[in-house]
């Protein structure tokens, strides 16, 4: 399935359980994830971590919990939903 195939929000949340991976990439392509040192990744959070656009998320296939709501956000305003996003 590819993004611009999502209809509803349950293919949403399906598109976003195969294609999206826990962590981000930053600005020279390099991948963070949580896999190898829980304490490493929260640091690197707090220093390399910027806010990804829904499209770098979809090309990149990584977010945060933050990018991915802001994924999800997106969508929802692009198909007609009233929304609130909470933090």
């Amino acid at each position: 399935m590819k993004f611009e195939d999502v209809k509803t929000p349950e293919d949403l949340f399906t598109f976003m359980e195969k294609h999206i991976q826990y962590g981000f990439v930053d600005g020279s392509g390099k991948i963070y994830t949580p896999s190898e040192s829980e304490e490493k990744f929260d640091e690197d959070c707090k220093s390399v971590w910027r806010l990804a656009s829904p499209e770098d998320i979809i090309k990149n296939g990584y977010g945060q919990c933050w990018d991915q709501v802001e994924l999800e956000r997106y969508w929802f305003l692009e198909n007609g939903y009233k929304i609130k996003t909470l933090y």
